[in-house]
């Protein structure tokens, strides 16, 4: 196995100097949403512009433009009163394009709190004991960091709001198994083919990844991830399983 970080030490990719800053913004401009820089590990701290300041961040494009390949970092903040402690589909989206970490700060009443922070560029946590934080440490993470990290695959990160499968969405078929990925029976199983299941839900909502033997790596909700044996999920039997799958190569690799 790779040698990875402790996730505690992922998710301080700057000096506590970057996170008192933005902690400072934060609750200057609550309940609004706080956004700043990081630039040569010195928040900036930023005007939002977005016309719904409690909802939304946005930034002068052409304070963008001119930090440039200077920017290291990005921080808004979450007022917890009515958003979620991870990231939404537009912020990941929003973190993809602009290919640096971005922070979500935390907020509320009673005062600001952590950064949680997400990206490609930061250190690939250890893989048993991460905390559950929707879209930065669940089971398509897990099994995305693995495949990046071990087998030197990139499976593409797919932006998503929480609660998919209750709106009927096909996160993985229609994303990650459409990239690379072929259907197999289940007594075929080999180490680093992919199981998917279904907690609750008409449609695939859970990943995990097969070890061999009885043993498999994943992320369920609300729970640190683990190894764990994995029979009890990988039964065709039973309602919660969905399917096999390996990855054979994109097309234009």
């Amino acid at each position: 196995m790779t040698n990875l970080t402790p996730w505690r030490t992922a998710q301080q990719p700057f000096d506590h100097t970057v996170t008192q800053a933005s902690q400072a913004h934060a609750a200057e401009v609550y309940p609004q949403e706080s956004v700043g820089f990081v630039v040569d590990g010195v928040y900036i701290p930023l005007d939002n512009k977005h016309l719904d300041p409690e909802n939304h961040f946005k930034v002068d494009p052409e304070l963008v433009a001119e930090y440039g390949t200077q920017l290291q970092g990005v921080i808004h903040s979450h007022p917890l009163e009515n958003h979620p402690m991870f990231p939404s589909k537009h912020d990941m989206e929003t973190q993809e394009a602009w290919g640096v970490p971005f922070g979500i700060q935390l907020i509320n009443a009673a005062g600001p709190g952590n950064i949680i922070w997400f990206g490609d560029s930061l250190p690939i946590p250890e893989y048993e004991g991460r905390p559950y934080i929707y879209g930065v440490y669940d089971c398509y993470t897990i099994l995305r960091d693995y495949y990046r990290a071990e087998l030197d695959v990139n499976l593409p990160i797919v932006p998503r709001d929480d609660g998919f499968w209750n709106r009927g969405e096909e996160m993985y078929l229609d994303n990650t198994m459409a990239q690379g990925f072929e259907e197999i029976d289940v007594s075929d199983l080999q180490p680093n083919d992919g199981v998917l299941i279904k907690l609750k839900s008409k449609v695939a909502n859970h990943a995990i990844l097969y070890l061999g033997g009885d043993r498999g790596l994943h992320h369920m909700p609300f729970r640190s991830s683990s190894y764990d044996t994995v029979s009890k999920y990988i039964n065709p039997s039973r309602a919660m399983f969905h399917s096999a799958w390996r990855y054979k190569g994109n097309k234009d690799e």
